[in-house]
């Protein structure tokens, strides 16, 4: 079971409770809420929701919010996949994940790191499948970290430039598998 975790934001009208004035791309000034949702990506079906207002950041409450999803899952459930954007690249977090060994956790997280580009600079990169995309895979630990852990980054070549992502994830025993 892979779930899916992001945030977003939904404007209100009115004087809604809870709202309040927050990052809002679309609209501006406006009242709104930035609620937590997780789904599971085959069927689509909502997992797990949380209501924030809108001045709160990405990741508020992240770990609770992630421990209500694993723990609301029927027991039978194994081998799970916990994916998110750089919201969910906490280290409580995944060690909070990674804890949950009856579910054989694993996840996929958008990494974001003040000194990412030096730290993939430093990186042996490897040619894959297609030839405008490039991978490395690496140990790190970042900052305050407790511990290192295992990184994948990827690069895409466009048009203009390459783009380097990094994504950070636990695989448990596919050691050798790439994005």
């Amino acid at each position: 079971v892979t779930i899916d975790n992001d945030s977003t934001v939904n404007t209100v009208y009115g004087k809604q409770e809870g709202a309040c004035k927050g990052y809002n791309p679309d609209h501006r000034g406006e009242h709104s809420y930035h609620p937590l949702l997780a789904f599971v990506d085959r069927t689509q079906e909502v997992l797990n929701e949380r209501l924030r207002p809108a001045n709160c950041y990405t990741g508020k409450g992240v770990n609770e919010f992630i421990e209500d999803c694993l723990s609301n899952l029927p027991a039978h459930i194994r081998g799970v996949t916990i994916r998110g954007d750089s919201g969910f690249f906490d280290d409580d977090l995944l060690d909070k994940i990674e804890s949950y060994q009856s579910k054989s956790c694993t996840y996929l997280i958008k990494g974001k790191m003040r000194n990412l580009d030096r730290v993939l600079a430093d990186q042996e990169w490897e040619q894959s499948i297609d030839p405008d995309i490039m991978t490395c895979d690496f140990e790190y630990r970042c900052g305050n970290w407790q511990r290192a852990r295992r990184f994948n980054g990827v690069k895409v070549k466009t048009d203009k430039t390459d783009h380097l992502r990094m994504v950070f994830r636990r695989i448990n025993e596919w050691t050798d598998q790439r994005l």
